[in-house]
Parts: structure tokens; C-alpha cells; sequence
């Protein structure tokens, strides 16, 4: 039987056909309609596959059968060409027989590629690329250009789709798709990065990201800040492509070379073409690593460049609305389909992880990367009021333009964000300086999980120091170059380092809180802190330790968050069933 197996479950409404289906190709692109700008959607070629019994997909034969249909360009970051799809959803799928897996290197100099597209011929008055797919040579939707890479007896020896360049070097994220083919390279200081702010030091880089570009876009979005070559060939994207032409072979198609230059080592599926080339249907791993720096630093920049010069007015009656619309957090689980439609900003923001756009480049996620943070003052945190959330939706789109009359979330496809993997130290701790509610708070912690009335994970984020206390790993307070007095519980010549218990708790309606529990060195110093993210999603280790590193460096629990978090107090007592109402008080 053909394999029923999906990679994710969530369903392509552009490209929901009834049955099996694969993608065999991409055309050109397009606009959703004649105002809506730039380009967003690409013509997608699926062909209906049949079932070949107990040989499954891998030698599923074709109907003949075509359909044409616009997807959202977000969505090529996860559906290459070749991609089997049942009923909307990408299932996973053994190699075709018709291709073979290789690895080899690659030459991408400048005097070794060469821009192609369907209908070129040879030196024989042959086509290069032969029409073996069934579609129509008078199809120009069909058509779009290809990246050829040389070898001394065949200049043609490799066929790239343009699709596959953009797919795999620059669609790392849906955000990035979008913004390749809006213009935003052309001035990346206004919507992508802070170039004033952003800096490369011996080989230390930090970017500051723009509001609206992602976390894990960071790696691969500072390729470009530093490399001319590089951001010129980002560049090239929206300049040569997506473009009208009087004659309709040559117009909007995706134009797309590789952001590096010289020779490289692939990872690729390919089909013999029968002429002594290989068409290379997907990329699936690089060698390539930036030469420009070895570490990587980011932080948000959530303003915007123009908000420096352009005075914004606020009425009397936009600073009374205490309770702002904010976007319901989005649960993976709950998505149940990506849509063509505007989304509104306000109704859910599903992250989509793809493991594949990580494994894209090996060498380059091994970079030592970490996360900086821009502080809220403390007056400013005091006076935040809470937000009210609108009802959740189970259908996203991941098209950039939002618009208030759209009840469709926002769905943002990405790669999963590099953690680097340290060797854990554990410590001398001291359980006796007062320890009581430390130990209290934990107990409270196990308990509401044997009950299961709320997920409870402890959370490691001072690698690679720990300390074990009760058979739950601690956080401890310093370290590095943040020495003084009040990160210790005693005096010389011991020197004992505070405790932090951290411990994420997600309630049964996927609401979730951090509890931060500091050791003390007299009873009820502080109470316990309750931090969470203002969309109710999750908080990052790199967030965490931020916060725990400000309480060393201020010497106080009483610390600026990084923006775009709250926090609240929980009083310690000591009380029959004082697990229920501790977790009560964590979520009202």
C-alpha cells in the first residue's frame, strides 16, 4: 500500500487534492490579486501518484494526471520538489527509484554557473533540460530558470531549479521567503537588521534583528550583514525576478544564485536527464560556514528604523485602552491547516519547527551562538497591564500582509534554534541557611505533578554549573566574571553560592508560568517570582539566564525583564493543601 504516514498533520490548503499526490515542479510566480503588491505565491505542479502494492511510494506510478495550484511562497521553506502529499498533508516518502543520493562538491565560481530556463538548447539545437514530464512546451506558466554548475567536459553537469537554490539557501524560514521577494534586502537596515547597532569585532559578530524577523532566523540572516557578495546575490532575487516581461516566457520567474562562492560539498537528491547531466531535484546538506566570524551573538530590535524619524500621534483614547487585543498562543497541536489567505495578527501565532532547515548546514549551527536582551526599565514593568486574549482559531497563513478583516492566525515556518551542549558541573551547595521555603515551594512543585494537575519541568540554565538538591537539578547564582558578596550565602573562607530553582508549569489550559525560587540567606527575604511570556508562550533558557545574571550583577531579586515578559509575587506560607493553592496563585 502506499505509506500513509504524515510528517506534521497539518494540512496545505493550496495544495489539498483528493488522494496521493507529488510536487514534480514549480512555475512562476505570481501576486494573490492585482493590489496585493509584491509577489507572495508560486504555481505549484502536482501529479497524481497510484498505488504499487507492497513497493509503496517509492515506485508509485503517475496517472498523467496534472494540477495547477498557487501556494504561498512561506510555504516552500518545507515542500521541496518531489514532496508526496495526501489529501493537503506532505507524508513522509522513500527515495523515488528514478533518483539516486550523492554527495559531491560543487563549483558555484562565477565563470562556472550559468542562468538557463526550459526552452534553452545546446550547441546541438537540443534542449538541454528534455521534456520528459508531460507538461505542455507552450505552458510558459511552467517554465523558470535553472542554475547550471560546469565540470571541464560538460558545462551543463549539474541542473539546479532556481526554486531549489531559493528553497534551500535563502527559504530558512517562511518570514525570510517573504522577505526576499518584498524588497527588504534591498535596504535590510529598515525591516531585517539594525546596521548601526549590529557589529563584527575579531571575529565576534552580534546582530541586532528588526521586529518581525525571528530568533532562529539569526543564523542565517547574518550571512548577509558581512558578506557584500552575498548580500548582493540576495539582492539579485527581487531585482531579476518577479518581474513582468513583454514576452511571457521570461516573465516573474524566480531567480535565485547561491550566497557563496567557489567550491563546496553537497548532500543532493538527482535524476539522470540521459545526456550526461544530472538534474538535481532537492539539496539536502552544505559544508559551507561563514569565513567572517566564529561566534554569533543576537538580541530584537522591536522597533523599526522609520520610527526614529516619523513622530507618531496617540490620542486620549488609545492611551484609556488598558486591554489591547493579543494574539491567542498558538498550539501546534491545534493547527489544523495553512491557508492563502491574509492572516490577522491577532488571531493565534503558530511556530512551525523544521528540523530539516537546521540540517541544511551542519558547520554552520556548530557556531557558539547566545541571545542578548534589550531591558524593560522597572517603572515602565510596574505600570504594564495585562492583555486580554481573543479566541483562538485552528487555521493560519504564513502570507506577510495582516489585515483586521482575516479571522486566520499567523503561521511562521522556521528552523529549530542551535543549543550548544555543555559539560555539567556540580557544586557545593549549602541546604541549611534558610532553606525552608526553597525546599517547601519544590515540594509544593512535586506534588502538583504526581497529582497531574499541571505539567512541571525543572529547568537547567547556569551550564555548566548545577547543583542536585533533592534529586532536582538547581541553578546557581554567578559564575564567569559576576563576583560579589551578595551571590554568596556566607563568609569566607567557604564561600557557598546562592540556589535558583527554576521550574516550568503549563496548566491544563496550555497556559504556562515560570517559577523562579532564589536561595536566601535570611527566611522570607523575597517571595517566590511567577515570570511569563505576555502571548503565554514559552520562555528561552537564554531569557532565563539573562534574568538570573541581572540578579547577580544588581545584587537584588528585584531586576529589569527582558522586553515582552511579566512578573508577578507569590507570598511563601505554610498551609494544609498548600500545593493547590500555590498553583492557584501562580495562574490568577
Amino acid at each position: 500500500m502506499v505509506s500513509d504516514s504524515d510528517i506534521s498533520g497539518i494540512r496545505h490548503q493550496s495544495l489539498a487534492q483528493q488522494g496521493f499526490w507529488r510536487l514534480v515542479w514549480y512555475g512562476k510566480l505570481d501576486q494573490l490579486g492585482p493590489y496585493e503588491g509584491n509577489a507572495k505565491i508560486i504555481k505549484a505542479y502536482l501529479q497524481k501518484l497510484t498505488d504499487k502494492g507492497s513497493s509503496g511510494l517509492s515506485r508509485a506510478s503517475v496517472s498523467g494526471e496534472y494540477q495547477i495550484v498557487d501556494m504561498p511562497i512561506g510555504e516552500l521553506a518545507r515542500i521541496p520538489i518531489g514532496t508526496v502529499i495526501k489529501n493537503g498533508i506532505p507524508q513522509s516518502a522513500p527515495l523515488p527509484f528514478f533518483e539516486k543520493e550523492l554527495k559531491e562538491k560543487l563549483n558555484f565560481a562565477e565563470n562556472n554557473i550559468e542562468i538557463i530556463d526550459r526552452y534553452t538548447f545546446d550547441h546541438e539545437k537540443k534542449l538541454i533540460i528534455p521534456n520528459k514530464s508531460g507538461l505542455e512546451k507552450s505552458d510558459y506558466q511552467a517554465n523558470q530558470f535553472f542554475l547550471t554548475v560546469g565540470e571541464p567536459d560538460n558545462k551543463f553537469r549539474y541542473i539546479v531549479p532556481c526554486t531549489e537554490i531559493f528553497r534551500f539557501f535563502y527559504a530558512t524560514s517562511s518570514v525570510m521567503a517573504n522577505a526576499f521577494l518584498s524588497g527588504a534586502f534591498l535596504n535590510p537596515n529598515i525591516d531585517l537588521w539594525d546596521a548601526e547597532a549590529s557589529k563584527l569585532n575579531d571575529k565576534k559578530a552580534l546582530i541586532w534583528l528588526r521586529k518581525g524577523m525571528l530568533d532562529a532566523d539569526a543564523h542565517f540572516l547574518a550571512r548577509f550583514v558581512w558578506n557584500e557578495f552575498a548580500l548582493k546575490r540576495a539582492k539579485e532575487i527581487f531585482i531579476k525576478g518577479a518581474v513582468y516581461h513583454k514576452n511571457e516566457r521570461y516573465s516573474r520567474m524566480l531567480y535565485a544564485r547561491p550566497p557563496i562562492d567557489g567550491q563546496v560539498e553537497f548532500t543532493f537528491r538527482s535524476r539522470s536527464l540521459g545526456n550526461g547531466s544530472l538534474l538535481i531535484t532537492r539539496l539536502l546538506k552544505c559544508n559551507w560556514i561563514p569565513s567572517e566570524y566564529t561566534e554569533l551573538k543576537w538580541g530584537r530590535d522591536n522597533g523599526h528604523s522609520r520610527d526614529r524619524t516619523e513622530k507618531i500621534n496617540i490620542n486620549s483614547e488609545t492611551l484609556k485602552a488598558s486591554t489591547w487585543p493579543r494574539a491567542y498562543p498558538g498550539r501546534l497541536d491545534e493547527l489544523e491547516e495553512l491557508v492563502p489567505d491574509n492572516p490577522n495578527s491577532i488571531f493565534g501565532n503558530f511556530q512551525i519547527e523544521e528540523n530539516e532547515i537546521a540540517e541544511r548546514f551542519p558547520e554552520l549551527v556548530k557556531i557558539q551562538t547566545s541571545k542578548i536582551f534589550k531591558e524593560k526599565s522597572l517603572e515602565n514593568q510596574k505600570r504594564e497591564k495585562p492583555k486580554r486574549f481573543v479566541k483562538k482559531v485552528v487555521t493560519a497563513s504564513v502570507l506577510p500582509r495582516s489585515t483586521s478583516k482575516s479571522t486566520v492566525g499567523t503561521a511562521h515556518i522556521k528552523g529549530l534554534i542551535p543549543h550548544v551542549t555543555n559539560t555539567v558541573e556540580t557544586i557545593e551547595t549549602e541546604t541549611q541557611v534558610s532553606f525552608r521555603e526553597n525546599l517547601e515551594v519544590l515540594h509544593h512543585l512535586k506534588r502538583i505533578k504526581t497529582l497531574s494537575l499541571a505539567s512541571v519541568d525543572y529547568m537547567l540554565v547556569t551550564q555548566p554549573e548545577k547543583a542536585l538538591i533533592d534529586e532536582v537539578d538547581y541553578n546557581v547564582l554567578g559564575g564567569g566574571n559576576i563576583i560579589n558578596n551578595w551571590i554568596f550565602l556566607d563568609n569566607p573562607p567557604r564561600r557557598i553560592r546562592r540556589t535558583v530553582l527554576i521550574a516550568k508549569i503549563t496548566n491544563h489550559n496550555q497556559r504556562t508560568r515560570y517559577v523562579i525560587e532564589v536561595q536566601h540567606k535570611r527566611a522570607k527575604e523575597s517571595a517566590t517570582i511567577i515570570i511569563w511570556d505576555e502571548n503565554q508562550g514559552e520562555i528561552s533558557s537564554d531569557a532565563l539566564k539573562f534574568i538570573l545574571n541581572k540578579m547577580a550583577q544588581l545584587k537584588s531579586t528585584d531586576v529589569p525583564l527582558p522586553s515582552g515578559l511579566q512578573e508577578k509575587r507569590v507570598k511563601h506560607t505554610f498551609q494544609k493543601n498548600e500545593h493547590e493553592r500555590f498553583l492557584a496563585a501562580v495562574f490568577n
